[in-house]
Formats: structure tokens, C-alpha cells, sequence
């Protein structure tokens, strides 16, 4: 993480002598152009830039003051394909507003006072791809809004006004991967359950919500998992004819019969000894699972039973609860690293996660947190098993995450930004270790383009990559080494980066992260940037400046880090698009662990000494202050 706070310092030095320059002469006044990007965040602009080129691609009009979007507001921007207009104030966007945007892939309308989206505004997109609706004041979906966006994977509709949505608006959406519509005071009607049914508990699973509830007359916005049958203001599925126990002659045949009523049809199911029932010629489902004949039975048929769909899905709800046992999974050498450098035993492991745990248990404020024993492992390795220091450190692990959402929430390796950034190869963990036990992560600057991605997307590449690293338990005891190939550092990265997102991540970098950062290296540095970046470490504290090395050619790195860890495009033996598939496998497998960090949940204050406002006055001193107090280990 030290490398982050390097290239962002080193690119907010690049952005303060660049800002205000423009590509060429067509460039709206307060922006930056380049290469069919425009970029006017932060240019306090209360109108919509005119006479932009027909051919850009990228508009970036995030945080100004825009209310209202008029009709034809980007005329003739035929190639446009992302479109950043969050964090403005909208109210009103006029039905034509994007009339001409036919190719568009991306749409951010996030973080507005937006109250209502008509059908008509959203029929110019042929290919959209992904939608960004949250935190806004939308309150109703009119029929057919989104039904016609076949290629829509990701629409985002969370913290909104949201009371009921339309039967089936979104269940015809075929690539639709990930639908996000937590915090809104959804009714608990049969759209609602129908939607459930088919994205979030159904056989496929195919959306991955975490905390999405609703409410009735009977429930104030329970969590889905938490609802029960009459909460739904539906016709939930009941059985109406229930099969009966039966004496039967062995050899001889039998039907059994079941029965059920609901809105919509339910599904009814037949299970043998606890497992979905396995029909063939002795054992036949007719009449749409309502009756199943057996021939010839046996005794080992009389443990027979049936349940409706409903019924099984919110078992599984309850039984993702349950939390497996720790167990320690270091090996004898690690063993000893732990006991000499973290002062870690079986005592004292047992000893500090109970103490941990208690104090989360009474902390008046956390309201949800993971306690099982990797996750606290995390912040008492960190800490060498100071409990104290390890509670503090969880505080501000929790608090950033919802003070700065756009960094650590919603790290989902599907989003297809996130998906494809990570694919480019910008940041990869090495499968191979170092001699010492340590976890090897790759930086690659030239894999991201910071024309076509903003700062967040990268935050939260970093971001997802660490969380599916940090229940390693070999890498929480050895810790992290980071290997960083600036040689495609250019200019572009210099709007990226504003000095209040450079404060504010300095702020969530600092004490937060539980990782162990033993070393970083850096290659490639253009040299246009290395007096910055020597000015950069010159600012750190004599424990952070022992453990970077800066190096002037790939073989003097290979000096420091052996060639045989690194991709084979540097010297390696394992090709780089073989270990990105092989850790974005991982990150699938952990996908849903990911995001239910979600779930977690400071209740956050203006106690002057809460940690929200301890870690916001952390930068009161300046950015200079906040790398001198940087701590690694």
C-alpha cells in the first residue's frame, strides 16, 4: 500500500503543474482533452459543455453543478460510449436528453436528486452495459424502463425511494449479472418476491445481493434471509395436499400426491434422505411434480418426503449462517516466524480472539462484523497480538469502508469495469512466494488506461485484490512484498487523482489496512517522474524509506527479486494471462465472501472521539503529515 501512496502523491505533483492545460483548441474552458476523453470533474460547470467533438468517447462532468440535463444534450456524440454525470444535483433529465448516445456502454447518474426515470429516457441505448442510479430520490419504475436492455449486466438502483417495482422488469434480462437495489423501502409484495425467487435464491443464483429488504404491514425492512411466509403481502407458496404415509407391500407399486397454491405457480419438490429426489424408470414425477409413482418399493423408500420451493430456499438462507471451526493452516517454519516476530502461540491465538471477540460483542457501536478467526487474525497479526491496537485498527477498518464506499464497497470481480481492468493485468498477485514466505504483488502502470478508468475503479481493484488476500494466513504472518513497473506512466493519470482524493486516501491508508507490508520495488520510473517520487520517499519515515527500492532496469530488480517469481514476460517461467485466470478464479470462488463485507456496519457519530472523526482529523496537518505518520509492519 505504500506503493499507492507513491504514484498517487507522484501523480497529484503531475496534476497540480497540468491543470488547466487542454488538448487542443476544441477543449471546453475548465476541462482537459485528450485522445477522445474530456474530463470537467470538479470545473463548476452548471451547464452541459457545447461544440464537443463528434468523435469523443469519454465524458467525465462529475462533481459540478449541473440540476437539470435539457433535450439533445449531447447531440451527435454518436461514439460516445462512457458518460460520467455523478455527484451533481440533478433533478430533472429530459425524456431526449440522450438521443444520439445509441453506442453508449456506460452510464453514471449516481449520487443526483433524481425522482423519476421515464420509459423513454433510456431507449436510445442499444448496447448499454452498465447503469449507475444510486442515491438518488427515484420513487417509482415505470413497466418497461429497463426491459428492453438485453446486453445490461450491472444496474445499480440502491438508496433510493423504491416502494415497489414492476412484475418482471427485470427477470427478461438475459446477461444481467449484477442488480444492486438494497436501502429502499421496498414493499414486501409478489414483484418483489417473484424477483427473489429468480435472482437471489433461486437454483442459478445468478445475482449476488447481500443486503436487500423489504417491508409490510407485518415487517419494517427485513433482510430476505430474515423474512418469514406472512410477511409477503403475496399469495406465497401452501401446500394444499400434502402426500400421506402409506402401508405398502414390498414388490408392489404406489403413488403419492402434493399439491400447492401460490402467486406465482410454485414449484413443487420430492427429496430422498434429505437430497433432491433422482427420478428413473422405478421412480416417475407426473402432472408437474404433483404426484410420483414407485414401482416395485423397497424399504428404503419410506423416507420419502416433499416441500415446495419456498420452503428449501429459506433453508438455505439459515444455514449460510453457520461458521466453520479455525483451525491453523501455518507450517512449522511459519509457526516460528509468528512466535518470534508476532509473539503468537496456540495460548496466546486462543486467548487474543477471545478477548477480540468479547470487545466487538459490547462495542456499543458496531452493529454487524465478521468475528470468525481469520478475519480477526488479520488485524492481530498486524498488531503482533495487541488486542487494543488490534480493536483500534478494526475500528478504522470499518469506518472507512462506509465513510469512502466508492473504494471498499461493492468489490465485485463481475462488475465490468473492475472484471476488465483486472483482466488487463494492472495489478496481479504472483502464485510464487519469495524465499521468506511472502506474498509477491505485481503493479503493471501501462495495463491501465486512466483515459478510460477513473481513480475509483482503480481504489477498488486494489481494494477487491486485498480482501482476496487477506485470510491467507501464510501472507498474515510473512506479509506482502509489491513490485511496481511504472514505464507506462503517462499524463493521463494526472486528472485522476484530485488533492482531496489524495488527502482522503491517505487518511483510509493510514492504520487501516490489516497487511504486513515488508518491501516495495520500483522499476521503470519515466524521468519525467523521478525527482517526484524521490521527493515522495524523502517525506516517509526512516522504517518506510529502508524498505523501498527504486531500480534503474528490470535486471536490477531480478538482483532483489528472484526472475523465476515473475511472469514470464520478466523472466518467469508462468505466463501473465495464465495467472491472472488462475487468481481471478479465486476471487470468483470468494466472490460471495467479498461482498457480504458489505454487510458489516459502524454506526458512525460526531463523537469528536469516534474513529470518523479521528480519522478525518488525521489530515488536518496536511498530506506532508500524513506520509511521515505512515505505519507499515
Amino acid at each position: 500500500m505504500q506503493k499507492a501512496l507513491l504514484i498517487i502523491f507522484t501523480l497529484c505533483c503531475i496534476y497540480e503543474k497540468t491543470a488547466g492545460k487542454v488538448g487542443n483548441n476544441n477543449c471546453p474552458i475548465g476541462c482537459t482533452c485528450h485522445v477522445q476523453t474530456i474530463r470537467c470533474s470538479q470545473a463548476g460547470l452548471d451547464y452541459i459543455p457545447e461544440n464537443i467533438s463528434n468523435d469523443v468517447q469519454m465524458i467525465d462532468l462529475r462533481y459540478n453543478n449541473l440540476r437539470d440535463i435539457p433535450a439533445a444534450a449531447f447531440r451527435g456524440l454518436s461514439f460516445l460510449t462512457r458518460l460520467f454525470l455523478n455527484y451533481n444535483g440533478i433533478k430533472t433529465i429530459d425524456k431526449n436528453a440522450f438521443v444520439d448516445l445509441s453506442n453508449l456502454k456506460q452510464l453514471y447518474l449516481g449520487n443526483n436528486k433524481i425522482k423519476d426515470i421515464t420509459v423513454d429516457l433510456l431507449q436510445p441505448f442499444k448496447n448499454v452495459k452498465a447503469i449507475y442510479l444510486d442515491n438518488n430520490m427515484i420513487a417509482r419504475i415505470h413497466k418497461g424502463t429497463f426491459a428492453h436492455l438485453t446486453d445490461l449486466s450491472y444496474l445499480s438502483l440502491n438508496n433510493n425511494e423504491l416502494v415497489n417495482i414492476p412484475s418482471d422488469e427485470f427477470t427478461g434480462l438475459p446477461r444481467l449479472q449484477y442488480l444492486q437495489i438494497d436501502n429502499n423501502p421496498l414493499r414486501c409484495d409478489c414483484a418483489v418476491h417473484s424477483l427473489w425467487k429468480k435472482y437471489f435464491n433461486g437454483p442459478k443464483k445468478t445475482i449476488n445481493q447481500i443486503i436487500l429488504s423489504c417491508g409490510s404491514s407485518s415487517a419494517t425492512y427485513k433482510k430476505f434471509a430474515t423474512l418469514e411466509p406472512e410477511d409477503f403481502e403475496c399469495n406465497l407458496p401452501e401446500i394444499i395436499l400434502a402426500p400421506e404415509n402409506q402401508l405398502v407391500i414390498a414388490g408392489k407399486s404406489i403413488t403419492l400426491e402434493c399439491d400447492a397454491d401460490g402467486e406465482p405457480d410454485p414449484v413443487i419438490k420430492w427429496y430422498f434422505n434429505g437430497k433432491p429426489l433422482t427420478t428413473d424408470e422405478r421412480r416417475i414425477l407426473d402432472n408437474e411434480n404433483t404426484e410420483l409413482n414407485i414401482n416395485n418399493v423397497i424399504k428404503n423408500d419410506a423416507v420419502l418426503e416433499a416441500e415446495t420451493k419456498h420452503k428449501s430456499e429459506a433453508t438455505e438462507y439459515e444455514s449460510s449462517e453457520f461458521v466453520d471451526p479455525y483451525l491453523c493452516s501455518l507450517s512449522p517454519a511459519l509457526k516460528l516466524i509468528a512466535r518470534a516476530e508476532l509473539h503468537e502461540d496456540d495460548n496466546i491465538r486462543h486467548q487474543a480472539l477471545h478477548q477480540f471477540r468479547e470487545w466487538i460483542s459490547k462495542h456499543p457501536r458496531i452493529k454487524k462484523c465478521r468475528t470468525d478467526s481469520l478475519f480477526l487474525l488479520r488485524f492481530l497479526r498486524t498488531k503482533k497480538f495487541s488486542v487494543s491496537e488490534a480493536c483500534e485498527m478494526l475500528e478504522r477498518y470499518l469506518t472507512i469502508r462506509q465513510l469512502f464506499p466508492q473504494w471498499f464497497s461493492n468489490l465485485d470481480i463481475l462488475d465490468p469495469n473492475i472484471n476488465e481492468i483486472f483482466n488487463n493485468g494492472y495489478l496481479v498477485p504472483l502464485p510464487q512466494r519469495d524465499d521468506k514466505g511472502r506474498q509477491i504483488i505485481l503493479s503493471v502502470a501501462k495495463n491501465f488506461d486512466p483515459y478510460k478508468y477513473t481513480s475509483a475503479q482503480m481504489a477498488r481493484v486494489h481494494s477487491l485484490i486485498c480482501e482476496g488476500l487477506l485470510d491467507d494466513e501464510p501472507s498474515q504472518v510473512a506479509g506482502y512484498v509489491y513490485v511496481n513497473d511504472e514505464s507506462g506512466i503517462n499524463m493521463g493519470f494526472a486528472s485522476l487523482w484530485s488533492l482531496s482524493d489524495l488527502r482522503n486516501m491517505v487518511k483510509c491508508i493510514q492504520n487501516s489496512t490489516p497487511m504486513r507490508h515488508k518491501a516495495t520495488h520500483f522499476v521503470n520510473i519515466p524521468h519525467f517522474a523521478n525527482r517526484i517520487i524521490e521527493l515522495g520517499v524523502s517525506l516517509l519515515s526512516e522504517k518506510l524509506k529502508n524498505r523501498i527500492t527504486i531500480h534503474k532496469s528490470v535486471d536490477a530488480l531480478k538482483e532483489r527479486v528472484k526472475p523465476e517469481i515473475l511472469p514470464k514476460e520478466y523472466g518467469g517461467s508462468i505466463p501473465m494471462a495464465d495467472i491472472i485466470k488462475d487468481f481471478k478464479l479465486k476471487l470468483l470462488q470468494k466472490r460471495a465472501s467479498i461482498l457480504a463485507l458489505d454487510e458489516m456496519c459502524i454506526e458512525l457519530t460526531k463523537d469528536c472521539n469516534s474513529p470518523s472523526i479521528k480519522i478525518i482529523s488525521d489530515i488536518d496537518g496536511g498530506v506532508i503529515g500524513s506520509f511521515r505518520k505512515l505505519e507499515v509492519d
